[in-house]
């Protein structure tokens, strides 16, 4: 209580903030209140515009704030972030995150430079910590549906990790080694050749043993009942790693970017059938290519031109190691996940101010996609094999997907006058696989006197049915789901389709004074079209279980597109600052949603209805130590296990972060440390899915702690 009262007091003492506005950017020691609200970001729009005149709720974390907060990758950042709940340690999500009540990896998107990072095919995102971001320019966090620019799959917002442009020579490199035997290894370098090339490379490794919970839960001492070749241990190691290399030469940029996932996939099921060892895990790999070329022609615009090659492949040895038999643990089965999206992309983008009054920005966009389904095993070959030799074969010949993509968007921006904006933009897309939507984006920026900026949004997404979901599989004793093609037998007319969001935003800031600022962002979320698995039949055919001789015949499963949600919610930022040295902010996030089924409304699980954190950032303390620690604050969250939870919400939790570093000791060299859950608290995150089947909560860690150094060369 007194570390709380004393935040509270520094926050609040008396005329000390110079703005955060919509964005946590920048330096704030060396901007002033009217540069910062002109801080310009690139991605609602795809070309620049003032965080005050672009038509969104936007955060920007910087490069400053990234070490400040000693931020390594984005899952750092999107734990920091207001109105956002997470599932750490989620099985092959790394963490799952429900962004302002939208559940899902898979519903926002992640760009390096604009570029998308997320599988083709719209399986979710793995994201652990395997995405860094110590080689950033600045994180743009875009939050909102932004089809109307990116079309399918930018259903709750954009997350863009934008590189540095900087020309200095440079070679940063840091080690940290810490709690659950966690070594984390980075370098970055830059090097300009002459004014018309230069070169970037990042690269880092982070290894871990991962967390053990047998400690935390008497569940876990299943794991002494296995039996060889079982081991008795909780073994879910992570092996994550990054590589960035950019190359710049005159208006022509290449690029390429590696992300590889590896950790554990038995966390948050039950360990009496799934088992804890490390071949239970979930591995992929993502190499991005892309050369983007930019010009300005005085008097007629700026092109953009991009050409890009994605591959995401799930590793073969990727699986969900099970027990036939609850407690059974001298029958077990590897069930093997493909997986794989290869596709070539185009797009070029016209910008030009019509005049004084009008901004205007158009692009058409290409991309063709070839693509195996994540459960093509079972599709082809009735039974969860390894995709490998003939068996890898076979899966290529009969379930190999193509598909491409068509679309084109405008927006124009109208400045009636300096303080009067109004936009309206909108985007056609077309899929050989999807069929064709239209979404429009529209909004009013003004200024209300010298104080007070609003923005009012209204925005449309869509998303259109991954493959993962059109072709999920699995077997039971009691259940199967069943194949597209054995659903299409008996209902050719069967298919999914694309679900939707529309999403009206309020978004105020106002100004205090010099030292103090407060941003509210209100918003309502109506979703509609939701893909949901459904009970289909009494009567199926269950292919995994049925043998020549005798047919088996359970209840058959699928997906169908039923559910309805309607969010709304509210983010209130308050920051302040005392001087270049101290900033301190506090954040509250209200999220109210509300599932549609037909047993009535249910609150959507795994989301904390209220939300409070604050924290302060002091920098040169005593003239070489950053200090920056946190409080959160996560009130009772949603949770469907009635049987664990009867009144359906589960605790929540206090913890506090801190971060420190002393910089410049040794030469160029900066000592720092990162603590997390410093008072040890006992953290339950909610279960995925249905938090019934897997587990009702997930066990955190108690006290974390990493420390390292950081060198400039």
């Amino acid at each position: 209580m007194k570390i709380i009262l004393t935040m509270i007091l520094i926050l609040f003492s008396a005329c000390f903030y110079d703005a955060r506005a919509e964005s946590m950017e920048a330096d704030l020691s060396e901007l002033s209140l009217e540069e910062l609200m002109n801080v310009e970001v690139s991605s609602v729009s795809k070309y620049k515009q003032k965080i005050n005149e672009a038509p969104a709720s936007i955060i920007v974390i910087s490069h400053q704030d990234i070490i400040d907060r000693a931020y390594f990758d984005l899952s750092d950042i999107m734990k920091d972030l207001p109105g956002v709940d997470m599932v750490d340690h989620a099985r092959g999500f790394g963490e799952y995150y429900t962004p302002r009540g939208i559940e899902g990896n898979d519903r926002f998107l992640v760009l390096i430079d604009g570029q998308k990072l997320n599988p083709v095919s719209g399986t979710f995102l793995s994201i652990g910590n395997s995405i860094s971001v110590r080689f950033a320019e600045r994180v743009e966090i875009i939050f909102g549906p932004a089809s109307a620019m990116y079309g399918a799959d930018a259903f709750a917002g954009i997350i863009n990790i934008i590189s540095s442009n900087d020309k200095n020579n440079s070679m940063q490199t840091y080690v940290n080694y810490g709690s659950l035997n966690t070594l984390d290894f980075a370098a970055n370098m830059k090097k300009t050749f002459s004014p018309d090339l230069s070169f970037s490379l990042a690269a880092r490794i982070f290894k871990s043993d991962g967390p053990d919970f047998t400690d935390k839960d008497t569940l876990y001492s299943v794991i002494q009942n296995y039996v060889p070749p079982l081991r008795q241990e909780f073994e879910q190691p992570i092996d994550d790693h990054n590589l960035y290399l950019k190359i710049n030469y005159k208006d022509i940029v290449f690029s390429w970017y590696r992300q590889q996932f590896d950790e554990g996939n038995a966390f948050g099921t039950n360990p009496n059938d799934n088992i804890y060892n490390k071949e239970n895990r979930w591995k992929s790999i993502t190499n991005m290519y892309w050369t983007e070329y930019k010009k300005t022609l005085p008097g007629i615009g700026q092109f953009n031109a991009n050409l890009a090659y994605v591959s995401h492949v799930q590793d073969p040895e990727t699986q969900f190691f099970k027990t036939f038999s609850a407690n059974d643990f001298t029958k077990t089965y590897n069930q093997y996940l493909t997986g794989k999206d290869k596709s070539i992309r185009t797009t070029l983008n016209y910008l030009n101010d019509l005049n004084d009054l009008i901004e205007f920005i158009g692009g058409i966009e290409f991309e063709y996609t070839n693509s195996i389904p994540p459960y093509a095993n079972d599709q082809v070959l009735g039974v969860s094999l390894k995709y490998e030799g003939s068996n890898a074969d076979l899966i290529d010949e009969k379930l190999t997907l193509n598909e491409q993509r068509y679309a084109s968007f405008i927006q124009f921006t109208v400045n009636r006058t300096e303080n009067l904006h109004f936009i309206a933009g909108i985007r056609y897309d077309y899929s050989t696989r999807y069929g064709s939507t239209v979404n429009p984006r529209i909004g009013w920026i003004g200024k209300i006197g010298n104080k007070t900026s609003l923005k009012i949004i209204n925005g449309h997404a869509f998303q259109a049915p991954s493959l993962f979901l059109q072709y999920e599989q699995w077997g039971s004793a009691g259940a199967t789901m069943l194949s597209v093609d054995e659903i299409q037998a008996t209902e050719p007319d069967w298919e999914l389709q694309n679900q939707t969001i529309r999403t009206h935003e309020i978004v105020l800031n106002h100004k205090f004074n010099t030292n103090l600022n407060l941003n509210i962002s209100s918003y309502y979320h109506s979703l509609n079209a939701l893909i949901e698995r459904v009970k289909y039949t009494d009567f199926a055919y269950n292919k995994y279980y049925s043998t020549d001789s005798d047919s088996i015949y359970t209840i058959g499963f699928r997906n169908e597109n039923v559910g309805s949600q309607d969010v709304y919610g509210v983010d209130v930022i308050l920051q302040a600052r005392i001087d270049k040295q101290l900033s301190t902010y506090f954040q509250y996030s209200f999220i109210n949603a509300i599932a549609e089924t037909e047993d009535g409304n249910i609150d959507i699980p795994r989301i904390a209805p209220h939300k409070l954190w604050m924290g302060f950032v002091y920098r040169e303390l005593f003239g070489w130590l950053t200090l920056s620690p946190e409080i959160k604050w996560v009130g009772e969250m949603n949770n469907k296990n009635s049987i664990v939870y009867p009144d359906g919400k589960q605790p929540g939790y206090t913890t506090i972060d801190l971060a420190l570093s002393a910089d410049n000791l040794i030469n160029d060299m900066s000592i720092y440390v990162r603590m997390e859950n410093c008072l040890n608290a006992q953290i339950e995150h909610g279960g995925l899915y249905n938090q019934q089947s897997y587990l009702p909560t997930i066990h955190q860690p108690g006290f974390l702690f990493r420390a390292g150094v950081d060198i400039q060369f």
